[in-house]
């Protein structure tokens, strides 16, 4: 998320980091196990959260400096996010899948331990928290110290609670995400937090992983 970011764009600028998160499912023999989630998605929103440049549609998109209406500086290749459309869906339209989420599972905020919810912004996730009577205590915050990392947050916000716990119990999550789409989804699941690891932060880059000639893809012998 933080790369698409024009560096000038005050709305932006300092809200988002970069952030890589994997999970490993493992399938047991009880039919008791389940994984369930609801997913949604609303394209007439597509304009709320975008990068309009570098996709196929506009693969070889302008990329001049425009001072946008909102008073920041952005190209096609960076992302535009308007603020007020985005606020209304999260506070409306999450809130409600959560609760058709309960609804569809047979669940209640009681059944749950852990709410890893993607970290849009303190104040959106208070306010989601306060509409579904969830207790914001069990809702893990890692914004203060890495910013918005996008779809990885809901899994680090998990592992900064709970890597460095040394416990071995099992943890009833739900998890939401929601954002560019626009989207949105929740999910359930049971972890043992003896499973969870901790954050761990490098400033490292893979190297070979940058092609900017077709020649590097070859094989050196």
């Amino acid at each position: 998320a933080g790369k698409s970011v024009y560096p000038g764009d005050r709305s932006s600028a300092m809200l988002f980091g970069e952030a890589g998160a994997v999970m490993l499912l493992e399938k047991t023999g009880n039919e008791r196990d389940e994984i369930k989630a609801l997913l949604r998605s609303d394209g007439s929103g597509f304009k709320y959260m975008i990068v309009p440049g570098g996709g196929y549609r506009n693969l070889h998109a302008n990329e001049d400096v425009v001072m946008c209406e909102d008073g920041n500086e952005r190209t096609l290749m960076n992302s535009f996010i308007q603020g007020t459309s985005v606020f209304t869906f999260t506070i409306f339209d999450v809130p409600r899948l959560i609760k058709d989420f309960w609804d569809r599972t047979g669940t209640t905020p009681v059944d749950y331990d852990c709410f890893a919810f993607h970290q849009a912004n303190l104040y959106i996730l208070k306010q989601i928290a306060k509409k579904t009577k969830i207790d914001i205590a069990k809702m893990p915050i890692t914004l203060d110290r890495y910013g918005n990392t996008s779809g990885a947050s809901a899994i680090v916000s998990l592992c900064d609670r709970y890597g460095h716990a040394g416990e071995h119990r099992t943890l009833k999550v739900m998890a939401c995400g929601f954002g560019i789409g626009i989207s949105l989804g929740a999910t359930s699941f049971e972890v043992n937090t003896g499973d969870i690891l901790p954050v761990y932060e490098d400033d490292r880059i893979y190297e070979e992983g940058l092609i900017t000639n077709p020649n590097q893809l070859y094989e050196k012998k």
